[in-house]
């Protein structure tokens, strides 16, 4: 039985991927020609694949280390990562992608970016110190046909992060929670606080907070009392790192298998526990039909004990298991908002494609055809950049904020060394296509997606 589809097995040639298919197809016939004329990879993300918009949604991972990130995947996956070791101390270096496989193997970075069907071919911008730091594992799990995980390495504190890794972490962190459907952000009860470099790390998400959820994690292993104090501490200090009005979705609960742990001696309702652990063998469940349960709830929900203590105060609270639902609830609602959030994400890039478009046309338009000065013309230009975006955002009715960072632009031009004079200029027609694809395409799907009950996941 599927995890997130209750025996329904994805088949990409089926219906099911219709709306990506044809958002696919919009892409290349509107957007992509655009992008290729005017470098618009080089200035913000890199072109993208048909696998990045017919891959499963994806979740990424991100904490200190020791937070359980990798039992957590485990424990949602039932599957075991190769090679992983679990431990107090720093054990992940490496960002591990886990995805779905009738055979299990491990893909080395270099060569799953080189791979037509998986979703990863921008990270090669990187380069190969990251990539010998990038792996894709594939395993048998039935819940990765609907999911995929990337499990990232331990924020680390100090000098450590910055130049020990080889790579630029905070940059590799934004580019995939930009690709992300969910980012969960873990948190370990006894060791909460927020160093600079996770500061960075969190910060580098913005833009994408939206996709965040908080877990405070192995909050078995503290008193009640303790937890409280544990869950306003944090939730400050991320009212103090994350510049949204918004405070961000906070769950707390153990995401592991096994029973428990209690500072105040539950052997009781641990023994209760572990007899309905002993009932859960995913493997058995996730082939089973719908009959045996019709909910995953049954076979994740491990709550208070049916039979009432003899002592109710030696009872584990269900407020772990409310709250582990909770965050499963989100996690299963994944592959319908998927489809919102990508479709979502094609409609922001037309927009930020035109609007690239439109700024190297003019741009382009001001040298005139006498190839004199080239060079003094281009450094006027852009050193007027900011005005030339409010004059265009003016003429065609656009916010000015819907163009890039100015600053940004001009330093792309100058590290890069390009010839804004060698651009070719865009036809109106060029731009009226692509207004036409989102009103006359784009629109049409996001009805066939409130359409469509094949999404919708009813526990």
């Amino acid at each position: 039985m599927s995890w997130f589809g209750f025996g329904k097995s994805p088949d990409t040639s089926s219906d099911k991927l219709l709306v990506q298919k044809k958002l696919w197809s919009i892409y290349q016939k509107h957007v992509a020609p655009l992008e290729q004329k005017y470098s618009f990879g080089k200035f913000y993300t890199p072109e993208l694949r048909e696998a990045d918009f017919l891959s499963p949604p994806m979740v990424m991972l991100l904490g200190q280390y020791s937070t359980g990130k990798t039992t957590m995947i485990e424990y949602l996956t039932g599957a075991k990562l190769p090679g992983a070791h679990i431990g107090p101390e720093p054990t992940t270096d490496r960002f591990v992608a886990l995805m779905y496989g009738k055979e299990a193997r491990t893909v080395p970075g270099h060569a799953a970016c080189s791979e037509e069907d998986l979703p990863f071919k921008s990270l090669q911008t990187y380069g190969s110190s990251f990539l010998s730091k990038f792996e894709v594992t594939q395993v048998d799990s039935e819940m990765l046909k609907d999911v995929t995980f990337v499990d990232t390495p331990g924020v680390l504190s100090g000098e450590k992060q910055r130049t020990s890794r080889g790579y630029d972490f905070t940059a590799v962190t934004k580019h995939l929670a930009e690709r992300a459907d969910c980012i969960l952000l873990l948190f370990d009860c006894s060791k909460l606080d927020i160093s600079d470099e996770l500061k960075g790390v969190i910060q580098s998400l913005e833009g994408n907070h939206d996709k965040v959820r908080c877990l405070l994690n192995k909050a078995d292993q503290v008193d009640s009392q303790e937890l409280f104090r544990v869950y306003g501490a944090l939730l400050w200090s991320l009212g103090k790192v994350v510049d949204t009005p918004e405070v961000l979705r906070v769950f707390v609960a153990s995401m592991r298998a096994g029973p428990y742990k209690s500072s105040e001696g539950n052997d009781r309702g641990n023994q209760q526990q572990q007899q309905k652990l002993q009932l859960l063998d995913r493997n058995s469940n996730f082939n089973s039909s719908n009959e045996s349960s019709g909910s995953i709830a049954s076979m994740i929900s491990m709550g208070a004990p049916e039979e009432e203590s003899e002592d109710s105060s030696l009872a584990q609270p269900p407020l772990f298991d409310l709250e582990r639902e909770a965050l499963l609830a989100d996690l299963r609602a994944l592959p319908r908002n998927a489809k919102v959030r990508r479709l979502d994400q094609v409609a922001k890039r037309f927009r930020a494609v035109k609007t690239h478009a439109m700024l190297c046309s003019h741009l382009r338009g001001e040298f005139g055809w006498v190839p004199l000065g080239q060079d003094s013309k281009q450094g006027e230009l852009l050193r007027g950049l900011e005005g030339l975006q409010l004059g265009l955002a003016r003429k065609h009715g656009l916010n000015a904020a819907d163009f890039s960072d100015a600053n940004h632009f001009k330093r792309v031009v100058r590290d890069l060394g390009i010839k804004i004079w060698k651009w070719p200029t865009t036809m109106d027609e060029e731009l009226e296509a692509i207004d036409k694809a989102f009103a006359e395409d784009l629109k049409p799907l996001l009805a066939m997606l409130n359409d469509d009950p094949s999404g919708d996941i009813t526990p």
